[in-house]
């Protein structure tokens, strides 16, 4: 995370845990998955066991992300964790190239969907808001705080529309 463009809003890990670890150990898990047996559609719902601690983005995690909701600390435990690779490391890529804008005055972030193609250097402008297109929808999500240090994301909501 650079601290110098505000990305430590989307930390959903403990400090402890290194982003570059992280990130190797769910792309581990992509690499040594047998994807070739599911189609693509399938893949961001496929679970892997893993040793790796997950960022947390995806939902599904529920009671491991947090030592209060197990009763215990995971990390020093050394457990094989249930984790959807794909989701994790692709939203991990995701806010790093396509971060959303902060609501002013709200735990809220606001981003845009397209639905034609765009390159890249465009796509990142048209999902934070700064070029509107025609065809494309906006939705906002808020940061769940669930202490100071620990956060989640709360699911999109779609709050308009262009056509």
């Amino acid at each position: 995370i650079d601290r110098h463009s505000g990305g430590s809003a989307f930390k959903t890990w403990a400090g402890q845990q290194g982003v570059l670890k992280i990130a190797t150990g769910m792309k581990k898990a992509i690499d040594k998955g047998d994807w070739k047996s599911i189609s693509p559609e399938e893949w961001f719902a496929k679970t892997v066991n893993t040793k790796s601690l997950p960022f947390n983005f995806d939902s599904n995690l529920g009671a491991s992300g947090s030592a209060l909701d197990v009763g215990f600390s995971m990390d020093p435990l050394k457990f094989r964790l249930q984790t959807r690779p794909f989701i994790e490391f692709f939203a991990f890529v995701g806010l790093q190239r396509f971060r959303p804008v902060k609501v002013k005055g709200q735990k809220a972030y606001r981003y845009s969907l397209w639905f034609d193609p765009l390159v890249p250097e465009i796509a990142s402008t048209v999902a934070c808001g700064s070029l509107g297109l025609m065809n494309m929808e906006v939705l906002e999500f808020q940061i769940l705080y669930r202490t100071k240090y620990l956060k989640s994301f709360l699911p999109a909501i779609k709050i308009g529309e262009q056509k």
